[in-house]
């Protein structure tokens, strides 16, 4: 057993191989507002902390606007398998992350519903040939939910 046993390779370490990059060199800006831009064009803010990357493998998908990283990997994805691998070199305003998530969900054909609600939450179970669905309001407000679709509610029908 190692105690204190520090990695003398480049972050993220043992991961560096499963992400297809490795961090050359990092920023902790702290509360300094950045700017990155992705392959669809659109610019974000980020802040507290800023690696820059070093792709080998993996491709890049965001790049930082400003500053001396300017036009250095801040955000990388490389396939792996039969699903992928994303290393996020920053922080970044929701919305990025917003993007991010909806293009993952699509490209991996994964159905949701686009204009859910802020607080609530969709799962979906199944039994055999039987899916359930369960929608979970996690606010204290009423919330409409838009299925596209008929369905039959089992709280309604245990009545």
């Amino acid at each position: 057993m190692r105690i204190n046993a520090c990695w003398i390779r480049p972050l993220p370490g043992p991961l560096a191989g499963v992400a297809g990059t490795t961090v050359a060199e990092y920023d902790p800006v702290g509360n300094d507002i950045h700017a990155i831009r992705t392959k669809s064009g659109q610019t974000y803010s980020c802040s507290q902390w800023c690696d820059i990357l070093e792709p080998a493998g993996a491709e890049t998908m965001a790049w930082y606007e400003d500053d001396f990283f300017a036009g250095k990997a801040a955000a990388t994805v490389r396939e792996l398998g039969k699903g992928k691998v994303y290393y996020l070199g920053t922080i970044a305003e929701e919305s990025f992350y917003l993007e991010l998530f909806r293009e993952a969900i699509d490209e991996a054909g994964v159905n949701r519903l686009p204009d859910l609600p802020e607080g609530v939450q969709v799962s979906v179970r199944s039994k055999g040939t039987a899916r359930y669905m369960f929608i979970m309001n996690l606010t204290r407000k009423r919330q409409i939910v838009s299925l596209g679709g008929e369905f039959t509610s089992l709280q309604e029908s245990s009545k």
